[in-house]
């Protein structure tokens, strides 16, 4: 409950260097994902916009606390085990919950790694 009733980190990074999806839109909950990443691959700022239930806000908002200030190579390592043990565990009919932010993470950091490789072949 904790990570609900306080949860961090809710809303949009204007001009974010990547952005993620985590879930379905169309038939259950889903985050959206916000990364600020540095040159050097410092997940410096994460937001999400959660569509969803109590659960789901709250695990995004934990999984976030986890990533932050990460390295992008760490910060992919942190599954949905990892946001399970944080927020103190969760039911069997709700730990789909735990997984929306790895998901988004990935899809943020395949689209930032991509545009990266295109602007360095763009460079050269």
């Amino acid at each position: 409950m904790k990570y609900f009733l306080e949860a961090k980190d809710l809303g949009v990074i204007d001009e974010p260097t990547t952005v993620g999806i985590g879930g379905d839109p169309g038939c259950t909950d889903y985050i959206k994902i916000y990364l600020k990443i540095s040159q050097n691959d410092i997940i410096e700022d994460a937001k999400a916009q959660v569509f969803g239930c109590h659960v789901a806000v709250a695990c995004t908002s934990a999984y976030l606390q986890l990533i932050k200030n990460k390295n992008i190579r760490d910060a992919v390592n942190i599954k949905s085990k990892d946001v399970v043990k944080e927020v103190g565990g969760l039911s069997d009919k709700k730990t789909h919950c735990s997984e929306l932010g790895p998901l988004a993470l990935e899809n943020a950091i395949s689209d930032y790694l991509i545009n990266k490789l295109y602007a360095t072949q763009e460079d050269s």
